[in-house]
């Protein structure tokens, strides 16, 4: 499990990185799966990478985000896989 964790942190620094530093959305394909899922804090689920990348890219733009953190909380195996609870940490520009 401590190696899956150590994957995850070097994911969520290509995040990090290349998401919000440079805005390269197309850096999500090689974060999320194709079924992945995401649970928005007051939103419904979103379902499937394509639609995860156009979540992200409308946030980011819509509050014209200068920096985003993406961790891990928890990450739980699950069947064949596993789970992560993460948290998003978005700095908006004011």
């Amino acid at each position: 499990m401590e190696s899956i964790k150590s994957a995850m942190a070097s994911t969520n620094q290509i995040f990090n990185t290349e998401v919000f530093g440079k805005r390269n959305f197309a850096a999500l394909d090689d974060i999320y799966t194709l079924d992945a899922r995401i649970l928005p804090p007051g939103a419904p689920m979103i379902s499937g990478r394509e639609a995860i990348k156009a979540f992200w890219g409308t946030m980011i733009e819509s509050i014209n985000a200068t920096s985003g953190i993406l961790e891990s909380v928890d990450v739980m195996p699950a069947g064949d896989g596993v789970v992560e609870i993460g948290r998003a940490t978005l700095k908006p520009h004011r």
